[in-house]
């Protein structure tokens, strides 16, 4: 594995989260901001995991090896996006975010947080939909969460609709495309570190006999 220069160790788990499975990032230590951006230097969006914790160590068990299960209890201190925090300045972005922190179940959203970064997908459009219709009384179209997936880019979308004013220049990347592959690649991990656990139990089993 390649470390970037301000990492001394890395370890990435797929972690259970609202509506499926998201990558998380822990790193010691690290600016999450600088190891983000290297990240999409380097890998597709969709790979790039949607939080990090700083750590001062990383776990390990009896052999050496990264305590998978308790980096688990470091998941509280995860960075959402990894970057620098902007608050919502504007109450339709402030409404915003709280909405994605509750339906994504993340400890805060900032101005330039994406949706898809934080582990949104499809599913989770339909209920932001629900909640902003509730705080709101109006609600992005599911087009136009794929099209405006900050909270910067969707609040300036709505608060333009309702002024009657042209709709904001969307964003360039399809939305829909990173959350299916996210998705996937958790998925793929988490399937890879079963299969990992599986071949190393039956490997102590042959052992014992």
């Amino acid at each position: 594995r390649r470390h970037h220069a301000g990492v001394a160790e890395p370890a990435v788990t797929a972690e259970d989260g609202p509506g499926g499975a998201r990558l998380h990032a822990y790193v010691v230590p690290a600016d999450p901001a600088a190891r983000r951006q290297a990240l999409r230097e380097r890998l597709p969006a969709y790979m790039c995991p949607s939080a990090f914790a700083v750590l001062a160590a990383l776990p390990l068990t009896g052999n050496g090896k990264v305590d998978r299960r308790a980096l688990a209890s470091a998941a509280g201190t995860a960075l959402p996006g990894g970057g620098t925090y902007t608050a919502p300045a504007t109450p339709t972005a402030r409404t915003v975010a709280e909405v994605w922190r509750k339906v994504l179940g993340v400890e805060r959203v900032g101005l330039r947080d994406n949706f898809f970064d934080l582990g949104g997908h499809s599913l989770l459009v339909l209920q932001v939909q629900r909640e902003l219709t509730a705080a709101l009384g109006r609600a992005p179209s599911v087009v136009d969460m794929f099209r405006y997936p900050t909270v910067a880019a969707l609040s300036a979308r709505l608060d333009a609709e309702a002024q009657g004013a042209p709709a904001p220049e969307p964003a360039r990347a399809d939305g829909r495309d990173r959350a299916r592959e996210r998705r996937a690649a958790a998925g793929r991990l988490r399937q890879r570190r079963t299969g990992d656990g599986g071949r190393a139990a039956d490997g102590r089993k042959e052992h014992q006999r």
